[in-house]
């Protein structure tokens, strides 16, 4: 996915696992960077130990409530692409409204 779009920076909004997260660092450039916010403290920990195991360095899993840390986000800085795996409907909202 990253790959395809040339991305270089990502934000991927739900992480659980990291199974998605994996799938899309894998496709960035090295000197990528993805961002992924999970809400449970437990799930994070598991991505970043499911990262490690795989070998993704360029990702770094925030224990976050995305909706809080998007209206949050310095507006200067961009992503080249946002993959939205968790409430789809607030996060879009929450974007749109930080773009207006």
């Amino acid at each position: 996915m990253a790959l395809t779009v040339g991305a270089k920076r990502v934000l991927e909004v739900g992480t659980l696992g990291a199974y998605s997260t994996i799938y899309v660092a894998q496709g960035l450039p090295e000197d990528g960077e993805l961002i992924t916010l999970e809400i449970s403290e437990a799930n994070a920990k598991v991505a970043r130990d499911n990262l490690a195991k795989a070998g993704i360095r360029n990702s770094r899993v925030l224990a976050e409530n995305a909706i809080e840390t998007l209206k949050e986000l310095p507006t200067e800085e961009s992503f080249d692409l946002i993959f939205i795996d968790a409430d789809s409907k607030a996060t879009l909202i929450t974007l749109s409204k930080r773009n207006a």
